[in-house]
């Protein structure tokens, strides 16, 4: 009796543990491998994603997500915002865990329990708002042009934070702070979050796509960036003993410049931006997590310059600035005598040295003033002018127009040599004509070069332009475009640049610096 008693209990105990699993196993094969969850988006109009594939549009989708214990990447689109990033886990234990206590639950938990994925549920509803709005261009703003944007990181500046979900949904920041995992500073120009912030450019019509060549210098700016501190935070959420899961979010502090056409920066700033959150899953994997991550709160940043009240105010076009002139009182020069010569010319021609560098410059009549291009001489309120001769002085910037790139100079010299300003369009396609210029080096000094007038152009506002195939160097600009006999035509402004470009380069006529600079000769 006593044998077939332990029988019997061996067999009740064996049909107790046979009974608990099946039951404990309830848990998971009751709540099946999908799960009903709201993405609430509170736009009508945002499109929701899940793994990359479109789920529904509204306020509020309703979609399943499959028990698998996997990061769920979620992305909130709408036209008019920037797009939005965020992650979904299985973080809640099941209702039905009751059912792996019964009866011996203790003993076998979490054999059955913690290993299926099933057992573990999603909330019901996540909150997915898209705020960051996108401002687009209109025809009351400049146009904007990405300069560069680099990285000049401290390795100390750039932290990798490993932090539990419940922490970063709580914004309770770890006592021990993150690690820097670099081993030196990090450095480099013209990064790929370039492409970013060129394509945000371009899709909200910043970027001037007309393809013009000369386009109104008043009407664009570039922008400078520079990423100082990068924060990559590690979140990680367990499911069970067995199942982990992991998302990065990047927060960059980047500082902004708006710089105008004459490289001087008219603006700058620092934001500090955080990134979506990015799974790290099947759907991205570790390294592409933290390049998009770094790539959306580069995305932010930028967003949240554009309305920042200042950098929005810039861009607004000043139709005081399309003609600066209409604010200048006219300016009376000493007449001189026309320049007869090429050898007349060259003493009438000087090389300007500036801070930055060195360009030309035409002077215009004997008590001492010049013409130049702005941009020879854009940051400094003195130069420097050496003459054909070799000998030099200094000179002072009396007044500019950034519209048509030109700046009057003066110096306390008095010119024997001289170009006259032409009353008339003294030029014409087909003319022959000689460049005169700085264009290699200071010590070089001048040289000419010869070529034609190619033909007569006009940029946005109606001023013309003379194109030309005349051999032109940086150097070169603010010098003179004269004839043979060394009548003055114009002032070298710039030269167009690019693969398979040769033979184009412009000038700004003679005839029209009186009323652009607003100078006029005394009358005898």
């Amino acid at each position: 009796m006593k044998t077939l008693s332990k029988k019997n209990s061996t067999f009740f105990l064996i049909g107790l543990i046979i009974s608990n699993m099946f039951i404990s196993s309830c848990a998971t094969i009751l709540n099946g491998k999908y799960q009903k969850v709201a993405v609430i988006t509170n736009n009508e109009n945002a499109s929701v994603y899940v793994n990359g594939q479109l789920k529904g549009k509204g306020k509020t989708v309703n979609t399943v997500l499959q028990r698998d214990c996997s990061a769920k990447q979620i992305k909130v689109e709408a036209d008019g915002y920037k797009p939005e990033y965020y992650v979904h886990q299985q973080t809640k234990r099941s209702p039905l865990k009751i059912l792996s206590f019964i009866p011996f639950g203790v003993l076998l938990y979490p054999m059955m329990y913690d290993i299926g994925p099933k057992a573990y549920d999603y909330e019901k509803s996540i909150k997915t708002p898209i705020t960051t709005k996108v401002i687009k261009h209109t025809e009351q703003q400049k146009f904007l042009k990405l300069k560069n944007i680099s990285a000049d990181i401290k390795k100390e500046d750039f932290i990798i934070d490993h932090i539990s979900l419940k922490q970063y949904k709580s914004n309770k920041s770890k006592k021990k702070a993150g690690v820097s995992l670099l081993e030196e500073n990090i450095k480099f120009d013209n990064t790929i979050f370039s492409e970013i912030v060129s394509e945000a450019l371009k899709s909200n019509g910043f970027l001037d796509t007309s393809g013009k060549i000369l386009n109104n210098l008043s009407n664009t700016m570039s922008v400078n960036a520079k990423i100082t501190k990068v924060k990559l935070s590690e979140i990680t959420s367990h499911a069970g003993a067995y199942h982990i899961t992991r998302s990065i979010v990047c927060e960059a502090t980047i500082d902004w410049e708006f710089i105008n056409n004459f490289n001087q920066v008219k603006y700058k700033t620092t934001s500090t931006s955080k990134s979506g959150d990015f799974a790290i899953a099947d759907q991205y994997g570790y390294s592409n997590a933290i390049k998009y991550s770094m790539e959306d709160a580069v995305s932010a940043s930028f967003y949240k310059i554009l309305v920042d009240s200042t950098a929005s105010s810039l861009l607004l076009i000043n139709k005081d600035e399309q003609d600066p002139s209409k604010f200048m009182s006219t300016l009376s020069l000493e007449k001189p005598e026309p320049v007869t010569t090429l050898k007349a010319a060259q003493s009438a021609t000087v090389t300007i040295s500036t801070s930055d560098g060195f360009g030309s410059g035409c002077v215009i009549s004997k008590d001492g003033y010049l013409v130049t291009n702005y941009h020879v001489v854009a940051g400094d309120s003195e130069v420097t002018v050496i003459y054909n001769s070799g000998d030099s002085t200094k000179a002072t910037i009396v007044r500019y127009n950034e519209v048509v790139d030109l700046a009057l100079l003066k110096t306390n010299k008095t010119f024997n040599t001289a170009f006259r300003l032409s009353d008339d369009e003294n030029y014409d396609a087909g003319d022959e004509v000689f460049a005169i210029g700085t264009p290699t080096s200071i010590e070089f000094g001048q040289t000419i070069s010869r070529g034609i007038i190619s033909g007569i152009r006009k940029r946005d506002l109606g001023e013309k332009h003379i194109q030309t195939d005349v051999s032109i160097n940086p150097g070169n600009s603010g010098g003179a475009l004269i004839r043979k006999t060394g009548e003055f035509i114009g002032v070298v402004t710039a030269k167009v640049v690019g693969f398979g470009l040769e033979g184009i380069a412009f000038a700004t006529p003679a005839n029209a610096i009186s009323s652009q600079l607003k100078v006029a000769y005394k009358k005898k």
